[in-house]
């Protein structure tokens, strides 16, 4: 007969504080996923640790005796995923009426792309290029070429002219808020 492992499961407040008081003083801005990670190596962390906290004694002695440490699900997570799956069912009572797949459906809603969003992309494409200015500096032009081509490369339509004005937009914005230097013609990132 296979023993039956102890399993201990923590709130968040009450993992945060045992991180806390383990040293880890930013634990509690870790997200859930971060923090789940860390609770399931608690056991190893507190192998040998000493406190004179009353609290603490408790919880190093209880995360001892545990085989298997887990973050319990957070209020959020669960109406989280409730409302994922509330959601699903309305898609699929919305394809069985319509005799349109679940597939179809969701394509049609992620599949619209207006202008704004084309410009977006474009604006990220140059904003990525500007990020790997050399030190030595890079043109305007270079920089919307480059931006231009990346644009291409993930195959949306090339349209230099149409960099370059956004690129006009963008860049006083960026030096403004001092990432950028523009002499000569050229850009440099600022140090």
């Amino acid at each position: 007969m296979a023993k039956k492992k102890n399993r201990l499961v923590l709130k968040r407040e009450t993992a945060v504080k045992v991180f806390e008081g383990l040293g880890f003083k930013t634990a509690g801005k870790w997200n859930n996923e971060r923090l789940r990670k860390k609770v399931s190596n608690l056991p190893e962390l507190v192998d040998g640790v000493k406190s004179k906290d009353k609290w603490m004694k408790k919880a190093l002695t209880a995360i001892r005796g545990a085989d298997v440490v887990v973050l319990a699900k957070t209020e959020d997570e669960q109406q989280k995923k409730e409302k994922e799956q509330k959601e699903e069912k309305v898609l699929q009572k919305e394809a069985k009426k319509k005799s349109v797949s679940l597939k179809k459906e969701k394509e049609k809603k992620t599949k619209k792309s207006t202008k704004g969003t084309k410009r977006k992309k474009r604006i990220d494409y140059i904003c990525d290029t500007l990020k790997n200015i050399p030190k030595g500096g890079q043109s305007l032009e270079d920089s919307a070429r480059k931006a231009n081509q990346a644009c291409a490369e993930d195959g949306n339509n090339s349209n230099e002219s149409q960099t370059q004005r956004y690129l006009q937009v963008v860049l006083p914005v960026l030096i403004n808020f001092g990432l950028f230097v523009k002499k000569d013609g050229k850009l440099y990132p600022s140090k």
